[in-house]
């Protein structure tokens, strides 16, 4: 079996080698590293070029370099799943880094299970964990991202869907997962090519859904590195607009969905990004955007999230959005910077 790892950087060149010393390192299967270099500036390229030229020795390369002019991750990520030929897709951060001891046995076990299957038999997701690690501090911690209960098991995507989010460990990095790319090819389950930050949600989100097995373990994938100047490190207006984008595509998708349990999960999600962006744009003192947030929220609470929300402690909070406004995110705000100066 073979593993493509997809790798979008751009402006990357303090950390794109640690990154790429981490996947080289890999053996005992087959696999192709397809870097996608998103219109870098800085030397990410030559970086990537000078691994390509040292690992790039026999008939076959490993290493498969894509250029393209700056677009996003979502575009190069998908640019991945396009040139990628292996059996399994597996993302990483270009300032992240794998851990390879743990990362190179647990992908062995895997495809020898995988092996023993038939097609139509196969995991469709298998799902880690992985380890912060503090850019500032240089501390690290690893992140729980499965309840002990739920590992090492093999259950139905879509009751993975239900139990992540009803038991809030939602989790949508990429990197603490393996995904079939048949099941991506199949149904589509492609990055918005219109959103600048928040992609995963919707991908994980599809991938789950239409995922017939997901396998859980107890294995470390690899190092999530925090730090500053990253997109997710930024409070911008883009991620209110990328996240109300999310929310309009999940409605459009699941408003008809038959599963009762699966529709009201991912509702519930949908009511936490609006209580997100309609905060953002507060804080961001973003007026416009936030009336404009706030009439297609009460939209949605009387055509959905009123008789979707069961927990009574969710349901005075979406009526205190609902019939406060503004006065809500005021006093929330207000209170968390008293007991910051606290």
């Amino acid at each position: 079996m073979k593993l493509s790892i997809i790798v979008p950087f751009y402006n990357v060149e303090k950390f794109l080698s640690d990154c790429l010393e981490s996947i080289v390192k890999l053996t005992g299967f087959e696999r192709e590293i397809i870097l996608i270099n998103d219109g870098s500036s800085d030397s990410s390229l030559k970086i990537a070029k000078e691994y390509m030229k040292r690992y790039n020795i026999g008939k076959k390369p490993e290493i498969i370099l894509v250029e393209q002019e700056n677009k996003g991750v979502a575009i190069a990520r998908n640019e991945g799943i396009r040139r990628s030929t292996g059996e399994y897709i597996y993302f990483l951060d270009s300032d992240d880094w794998i851990e390879t001891s743990s990362f190179n046995s647990l992908v062995l076990k895997f495809f020898e299970e995988n092996d023993r299957l038939k097609e139509e038999e196969r995991i469709d997701v298998l799902l880690g964990k992985e380890i912060f690690y503090d850019e500032r501090t240089k501390k690290e911690k690893i992140l729980k991202n499965i309840p002990d209960s739920y590992l090492n098991k093999v259950i139905s995507g879509k009751e993975f869907l239900v139990s992540s989010i009803v038991k809030r460990f939602w989790n949508v990095r990429l990197p603490i997962g393996i995904y079939k790319r048949k099941t991506i090819i199949e149904n589509g389950i492609y990055f918005s090519d219109v959103t600048k930050s928040h992609e995963d949600e919707l991908f994980m989100t599809k991938m789950l859904y239409f995922s017939n097995k997901v396998k859980t373990i107890d294995k470390v994938f690899g190092y999530y590195r925090g730090r500053d100047g990253s997109i997710m490190s930024e409070l911008k207006i883009q991620h209110v607009i990328d996240i109300l984008h999310n929310i309009d595509e999940l409605k459009e998708m699941f408003k008809e969905e038959r599963d009762v349990q699966v529709k009201s999960a991912v509702f519930s999600n949908i009511r936490r990004y609006y209580k997100e962006v309609l905060k953002k744009a507060y804080i961001l003192e973003e007026m416009e955007t936030f009336e404009k947030i706030y009439t297609q929220f009460r939209t949605d609470c009387k055509n959905y999230l009123f008789k979707m929300t069961k927990n009574p402690f969710e349901k005075l909070e979406i009526y205190l959005i609902y019939y406060l406004k503004d006065v809500y995110y005021n006093i929330k705000i207000g209170t968390r910077k008293m007991r910051n100066l606290m």
